[in-house]
Protein backbone atom coordinates (compact mmCIF):
# COMPACT_ATOMS: atom_id res chain seq x y z
CA UNK A 1 0.00 0.00 0.00
CA UNK A 2 1.21 3.47 -0.74
CA UNK A 3 -0.54 6.12 1.27
CA UNK A 4 -0.44 9.83 -0.78
CA UNK A 5 0.60 12.88 1.10
CA UNK A 6 -1.70 14.75 2.64
CA UNK A 7 -1.80 17.30 0.71
CA UNK A 8 -4.18 15.44 -2.08
CA UNK A 9 -7.08 15.29 0.38
CA UNK A 10 -9.89 17.46 -0.63
CA UNK A 11 -7.94 18.21 -3.93
CA UNK A 12 -9.71 17.13 -6.80
CA UNK A 13 -7.21 18.36 -9.44
CA UNK A 14 -4.49 16.91 -8.04
CA UNK A 15 -5.80 13.29 -7.04
CA UNK A 16 -7.64 13.00 -10.67
CA UNK A 17 -3.57 13.72 -11.99
CA UNK A 18 -2.32 11.10 -10.19
CA UNK A 19 -5.38 8.79 -11.51
CA UNK A 20 -4.57 9.54 -14.64
CA UNK A 21 -1.04 8.52 -14.14
CA UNK A 22 -2.28 5.15 -12.69
CA UNK A 23 -4.31 4.39 -15.37
CA UNK A 24 -1.36 4.50 -18.01
CA UNK A 25 1.01 2.42 -15.36
CA UNK A 26 -1.73 0.36 -14.30
CA UNK A 27 -1.53 -0.77 -17.97
CA UNK A 28 1.83 -1.86 -18.56
CA UNK A 29 2.07 -5.51 -18.36
CA UNK A 30 5.93 -6.69 -18.11
CA UNK A 31 7.38 -9.55 -16.12
CA UNK A 32 9.98 -7.04 -14.60
CA UNK A 33 7.31 -4.71 -14.11
CA UNK A 34 5.61 -4.36 -10.19
CA UNK A 35 2.22 -4.69 -11.24
CA UNK A 36 -0.28 -1.62 -9.64
CA UNK A 37 -3.52 -3.39 -9.19
CA UNK A 38 -5.56 -0.08 -7.78
CA UNK A 39 -5.68 3.16 -6.76
CA UNK A 40 -8.79 3.34 -3.97
CA UNK A 41 -10.01 6.23 -1.68
CA UNK A 42 -10.44 5.96 2.11
CA UNK A 43 -11.90 8.46 4.19
CA UNK A 44 -9.92 8.89 6.76
CA UNK A 45 -6.31 8.52 5.25
CA UNK A 46 -7.33 9.29 1.64
CA UNK A 47 -6.34 8.24 -1.97
CA UNK A 48 -3.78 5.29 -1.60
CA UNK A 49 -2.28 2.99 -4.33
CA UNK A 50 -2.28 -1.24 -4.04
CA UNK A 51 0.43 -2.73 -5.30
CA UNK A 52 1.21 -6.68 -5.98
CA UNK A 53 3.74 -7.91 -3.13
CA UNK A 54 6.34 -9.38 -4.73
CA UNK A 55 8.87 -11.40 -2.67
CA UNK A 56 12.08 -9.58 -3.38
CA UNK A 57 14.89 -7.29 -1.27
CA UNK A 58 16.10 -3.68 -2.67
CA UNK A 59 18.83 -3.98 -4.44
CA UNK A 60 20.69 -2.02 -2.38
CA UNK A 61 20.09 -4.71 0.06
CA UNK A 62 20.93 -7.20 -2.16
CA UNK A 63 24.17 -5.42 -3.16
CA UNK A 64 25.31 -5.11 0.50
CA UNK A 65 24.71 -8.41 1.52
CA UNK A 66 26.40 -9.99 -1.63
CA UNK A 67 29.20 -7.75 -1.25
CA UNK A 68 29.57 -9.42 2.30
CA UNK A 69 29.01 -12.74 1.75
CA UNK A 70 30.60 -12.93 -1.77
CA UNK A 71 32.75 -9.78 -2.55
CA UNK A 72 32.31 -7.81 -5.21
CA UNK A 73 29.70 -8.10 -8.07
CA UNK A 74 30.79 -9.55 -11.34
CA UNK A 75 29.74 -8.12 -14.95
CA UNK A 76 28.20 -11.49 -15.09
CA UNK A 77 25.99 -11.18 -12.16
CA UNK A 78 25.64 -7.09 -12.74
CA UNK A 79 24.10 -8.11 -16.38
CA UNK A 80 21.81 -10.77 -15.01
CA UNK A 81 20.41 -7.93 -12.56
CA UNK A 82 20.79 -5.01 -15.14
CA UNK A 83 19.32 -7.18 -18.30
CA UNK A 84 15.31 -7.52 -17.05
CA UNK A 85 15.41 -3.63 -16.03
CA UNK A 86 16.90 -2.62 -19.09
CA UNK A 87 13.94 -4.81 -21.25
CA UNK A 88 11.60 -3.53 -19.01
CA UNK A 89 12.40 0.18 -19.49
CA UNK A 90 12.59 -0.50 -23.45
CA UNK A 91 8.73 -2.18 -22.62
CA UNK A 92 7.57 0.92 -20.91
CA UNK A 93 9.42 3.19 -23.36
CA UNK A 94 7.58 1.88 -26.31
CA UNK A 95 4.17 2.33 -24.61
CA UNK A 96 5.40 6.19 -24.28
CA UNK A 97 5.94 6.07 -20.44
CA UNK A 98 8.62 7.02 -18.45
CA UNK A 99 9.70 5.92 -15.07
CA UNK A 100 11.43 9.17 -13.51
CA UNK A 101 12.92 7.32 -10.71
CA UNK A 102 15.41 4.42 -11.35
CA UNK A 103 17.40 3.85 -7.92
CA UNK A 104 18.02 0.70 -6.37
CA UNK A 105 15.45 1.33 -3.43
CA UNK A 106 12.84 0.47 -6.77
CA UNK A 107 14.24 -2.32 -8.06
CA UNK A 108 13.36 -5.33 -6.31
CA UNK A 109 15.58 -8.58 -6.44
CA UNK A 110 14.22 -12.27 -5.86
CA UNK A 111 16.81 -14.89 -4.67
CA UNK A 112 15.94 -18.46 -4.63
CA UNK A 113 18.46 -20.79 -3.28
CA UNK A 114 21.24 -18.41 -3.66
CA UNK A 115 20.74 -17.35 -7.23
CA UNK A 116 19.10 -14.61 -8.61
CA UNK A 117 15.75 -15.88 -9.91
CA UNK A 118 13.83 -12.42 -10.42
CA UNK A 119 13.95 -8.52 -10.77
CA UNK A 120 11.40 -6.17 -10.93
CA UNK A 121 11.14 -2.93 -11.33
CA UNK A 122 8.66 -1.10 -9.09
CA UNK A 123 6.56 2.41 -8.18
CA UNK A 124 6.94 2.88 -12.16
CA UNK A 125 6.66 6.79 -12.65
CA UNK A 126 3.84 7.28 -9.98
CA UNK A 127 6.60 8.55 -7.58
CA UNK A 128 7.20 10.98 -9.71
CA UNK A 129 4.44 11.75 -10.88
CA UNK A 130 2.88 12.18 -6.98
CA UNK A 131 6.03 15.11 -6.67
CA UNK A 132 5.80 16.63 -9.56
CA UNK A 133 1.78 17.16 -9.09
CA UNK A 134 2.51 18.15 -5.77
CA UNK A 135 4.92 20.79 -6.37
CA UNK A 136 2.44 22.15 -9.42
CA UNK A 137 -0.36 22.30 -6.59
CA UNK A 138 1.18 23.36 -3.49
CA UNK A 139 4.22 25.58 -4.58
CA UNK A 140 6.65 23.49 -2.81
CA UNK A 141 10.07 22.36 -3.78
CA UNK A 142 10.33 19.24 -4.67
CA UNK A 143 12.24 17.06 -2.10
CA UNK A 144 14.48 14.72 -4.29
CA UNK A 145 17.06 12.89 -1.43
CA UNK A 146 18.54 10.20 -1.97
CA UNK A 147 17.30 10.50 -5.61
CA UNK A 148 19.35 13.05 -6.73
CA UNK A 149 22.41 10.90 -7.63
CA UNK A 150 20.38 9.25 -10.04
CA UNK A 151 18.94 12.17 -11.66
CA UNK A 152 19.74 12.94 -15.13
CA UNK A 153 21.43 16.49 -15.54
CA UNK A 154 18.15 17.56 -17.22
CA UNK A 155 16.23 16.50 -14.22
CA UNK A 156 18.34 18.57 -11.97
CA UNK A 157 17.78 21.82 -13.52
CA UNK A 158 14.18 21.12 -14.35
CA UNK A 159 14.33 20.71 -17.79
CA UNK A 160 11.22 18.71 -18.20
CA UNK A 161 10.76 19.39 -22.06
CA UNK A 162 14.29 17.58 -22.43
CA UNK A 163 13.14 14.37 -20.21
CA UNK A 164 12.57 11.32 -22.87
CA UNK A 165 13.75 7.33 -22.15
CA UNK A 166 17.37 8.86 -21.74
CA UNK A 167 16.73 9.96 -18.67
CA UNK A 168 15.74 6.37 -17.30
CA UNK A 169 18.50 5.13 -19.48
CA UNK A 170 20.72 7.66 -16.97
CA UNK A 171 19.94 6.50 -14.12
CA UNK A 172 19.70 3.01 -15.16
CA UNK A 173 23.80 3.50 -16.19
CA UNK A 174 24.46 5.10 -12.54
CA UNK A 175 22.62 1.73 -10.82
CA UNK A 176 25.09 -0.17 -13.66
CA UNK A 177 28.17 2.05 -12.27
CA UNK A 178 26.94 1.47 -8.29
CA UNK A 179 26.81 -2.38 -8.61
CA UNK A 180 29.82 -2.46 -10.49
CA UNK A 181 32.31 -0.09 -8.64
CA UNK A 182 30.27 -0.30 -4.83
CA UNK A 183 29.52 3.51 -5.02
CA UNK A 184 27.82 6.54 -7.20
CA UNK A 185 30.18 7.76 -10.18
CA UNK A 186 29.62 11.63 -8.14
Amino acid sequence: LKLLPQEFRGNTEATAQVRAAFQVVHALTHQSIGKTIGMFDDTQHGPYLVMDFLPGMPLSRFAREYREQVGSISVTMAVALLKPLAEALDYAHAKGVLHRDVKPENILVRVVEGKVSEVWLIDFGLAAEIRSTMTRHTNKTVDTRGTRPYMSPEQLKGKRHLWDCRTDQYALAVVAYELLAGHLPF
